[in-house]
């Protein structure tokens, strides 16, 4: 699916075009953009060590994809950032997935050419995926799957 999406706005990206008049352009770029997070998790942590669940770590660097889209001295940036940690050991598997969109605007202050500043305004949203199984001694056969006891948890913050 993300290949496919990756591959629909490199097409896209490649249409770069300009209009006759000079002070008129347009075009779109892809973006690879880099997210750093600042997540405060203490209270939610807290509670998952009370009941005896690992702490939620999330990655502290996240890469995605993005689009930039420039109309004359208009830019319009969208990103998404998506990356999953994933700890396993004889008792537990955990997986903990970061997501982020961000959509901004930015004007061109300077009618340069050759130099662009762009002050962007923007929203983004974020949210974290914790997904928890316990792993069993011995597995189960396919008859008996069924009458297992594997325990399943999962929280969604955003």
């Amino acid at each position: 699916m993300y290949r496919l999406i990756f591959i629909f706005l490199f097409i896209i990206s490649i249409s770069t075009f300009a209009q006759n008049d000079s002070n008129d352009v347009a075009g779109m770029y892809l973006t690879l953009p880099i997210d750093f997070p600042s997540i405060d998790n203490s209270v939610i942590n807290n509670e998952l060590n009370l009941q005896g669940f690992p702490s939620i770590d999330y990655s502290k660097a996240n890469y995605g994809i993005g689009l930039q889209i420039y109309v004359n001295r208009w830019l319009i940036n969208f990103a998404f950032n998506k990356k999953t940690r994933k700890t396993n050991n004889d008792f537990y598997s955990l997986e903990v997935e970061y997501r982020s969109t961000t959509l901004n605007v930015g004007y061109d202050v300077i009618k340069t050419y050759w130099l662009s500043i762009y002050p962007y305004a923007g929203f983004k949203g974020s949210g974290l995926n914790y997904l928890y199984k316990s792993n069993v001694e011995n597995p189960a056969t396919f008859q008996s799957y069924f009458q297992t006891t594997l325990e399943y948890k999962e929280i969604t913050n955003s």
